[in-house]
């Protein structure tokens, strides 16, 4: 019979896709390039060809979209997979020695920004070779992003508590000498 515009099921509201089926790159470039080159540009000064990066990463989501699937948003999974593509690749060059760039080639990127603690940030900016590849990820959004624990536990995929203890263990970095 007819619906006249009633659901048929309680289902009919849920988007439909194949989450076996390989990320649409090109529409998550569309809506997320720009996002990505200004994370990017928080790591790599313009000598580095960020938009070199920024086309990295979308290869990297195309090789391996697993952090795609169950994000609660494509854009904190994007984000994400910048920020870790990012590391990975600061890692790579043992001649860096800061994390973050330089600012129009004056200063580093943590004298533009405010709000998160400045002698812990200026620690990481330094130190940041010391931390292992999870607690680097927390580090930085923790101290350059400012975000709560409840992001970082939400954005990287963990119960509050383990993102409690990784906050504490960041603490005892940061308080080490």
């Amino acid at each position: 019979g007819r619906t006249h515009g009633a659901l048929r099921s309680p289902t009919d509201r849920l988007p439909t896709f194949d989450v076996d089926a390989p990320p649409d790159i090109e529409g998550l470039y569309g809506r997320f390039s720009a996002l990505v080159l200004r994370r990017v540009r928080r790591f790599f000064g313009a000598d580095d060809k960020p938009e070199d990066i920024v086309q990295e990463v979308f290869a990297a989501l195309a090789r391996d979209p697993a952090g795609l699937r169950g994000a609660l948003r494509e854009s904190s999974a994007v984000y994400r997979k910048t920020t870790l593509h990012c590391l990975a690749r600061l890692r790579k060059n043992p001649g860096r020695k800061s994390l973050l760039a330089t600012v129009r080639g004056e200063g580093n990127w943590l004298e533009a920004v405010g709000g998160s603690d400045e002698p812990q940030v200026r620690r990481l900016q330094r130190d940041w070779r010391a931390l292992s590849p999870e607690l680097l990820e927390v580090a930085v959004y923790a101290e350059v992003d400012g975000m709560t624990v409840g992001q970082i536990s939400e954005l990287i995929g963990v119960e509050r508590g383990r993102g409690l203890e990784l906050l504490a263990d960041l603490r005892k970095f940061a308080g080490a000498p």
